[in-house]
């Protein structure tokens, strides 16, 4: 585990030098717009941990809109500035890919997800050659753009479902089915049942969550954050959302449910029927970062055990100057290290 996400979890609960607890292996990333940044949440309870986790605004980012773990890297998508910028965990710029320059391939960009083994990009402009409304695919390996799936209307995100990718639109109300080619496999939520629908999230039940940013005149709904069953009927609004311009949704693993809006991040008491913003802001997209667990600091030797030998390995990587053994990330060797190591040891791996 990087120095950082080792720092961000030690945060994350309280430390006890004689009882272990678990270094937390996921994090839940949520893009704000109007801070041009990445928050990182507790994914069980939704309890802010990093109000920065990245920080966009050297970037010169406009409207950083959707997020996804690309392998071991974060993408980011810029809707006005028509990019996809990566990073490593550390929150450091990798590359980019688009821009607004010939040739960049993207305009108007919303969300982005891994789909079977490429990254679906969704584009609804023209400028830098892009190719309109369609899904752009893109090789997670070379961050290169490799075709382009031409589609009638506005698209903004696809969900793994079922075997099959559920794609959202704007300039339609329906949701639709697609395999991982990219071929239309028909119709999972009809038109006029929801408006404007931009992020959607599976629940534990298996279920849909769709945020619905716009109301429907056809069915009457309101705009809100809507649950679908695995045959495409609309179960009910998420307490809470009903004409609150949603974009994403996500549940948490104690049963009530994050969402995002031109207010913020918030979180809906689904006992109490009650929504509270937990982070003020322009919430955009969602996506749960997991981290490789098997990759324990603490576990310096590597045995798969930690003991006595992992403290001798980290005394001796320390007495080389070997940049593992700088615990804390400040560049430098010094008592800290040994603290943060004794810390790492004492909240033990999964």
């Amino acid at each position: 585990m990087n120095s950082r996400i080792l720092a961000i979890c030690l945060t994350a609960g309280t430390i006890a030098a004689t009882a272990a607890a678990q270094v937390p292996d996921q994090l839940l990333l949520v893009v704000d717009s109007s801070n041009n940044r990445v928050a990182a949440f507790d994914p069980f309870d939704g309890t802010l941990i990093d109000p920065l986790f990245i920080d966009l605004n050297p970037l010169g980012a406009t409207t950083p809109k959707g997020i996804a773990q690309v392998g071991d890297e974060i993408w980011v998508s810029d809707q006005v500035q028509d990019r996809v910028d990566r990073f490593d965990f550390e929150g450091n710029l990798l590359g980019t890919i688009g821009g607004q320059v010939p040739g960049g391939g993207l305009d108007n960009v919303r969300g982005v997800n891994v789909i079977g083994d490429e990254v679906w990009v969704f584009n609804a402009g023209t400028n830098n050659d892009a190719p309109g409304n369609a899904i752009v695919r893109v090789d997670p390996v070379s961050a290169t753009i490799i075709g382009n799936i031409l589609l009638d209307t506005s698209p903004w995100f696809a969900l793994p479902y079922n075997g099959e990718n559920l794609v959202s639109y704007s300039g339609t109300t329906r949701i639709e089915r697609f395999d991982d080619a990219g071929s239309l496999l028909g119709v999972f939520l009809g038109t006029g049942q929801l408006n404007f629908i931009q992020q959607m999230a599976e629940t534990s039940a298996g279920t849909v969550l769709a945020a619905a940013f716009s109301s429907t005149t056809a069915s009457g709904r309101s705009a809100g954050v809507w649950e679908i069953d695995a045959n495409g009927n609309v179960l009910g609004i998420v307490p809470g959302t009903a004409a609150t311009g949603p974009r994403a949704a996500w549940e948490l693993g104690n049963g009530n449910v994050m969402w995002t809006n031109g207010s913020g991040v918030q979180i809906s008491d689904l006992s109490s029927g009650l929504a509270s913003v937990v982070l003020p802001g322009s919430g955009q997209f969602i996506a749960l970062l997991t981290l490789d667990s098997a990759d324990c600091y603490a576990d310096f030797d590597g045995d798969g055990e930690l003991t006595i030998f992992d403290f001798l390995a980290f005394q001796n990587a320390f007495a080389t100057g070997d940049p593992q053994a700088d615990c804390d990330g400040d560049g430098s060797f010094t008592l800290f290290d040994f603290l943060c190591f004794q810390n790492a040891f004492a909240i033990g791996c999964d």
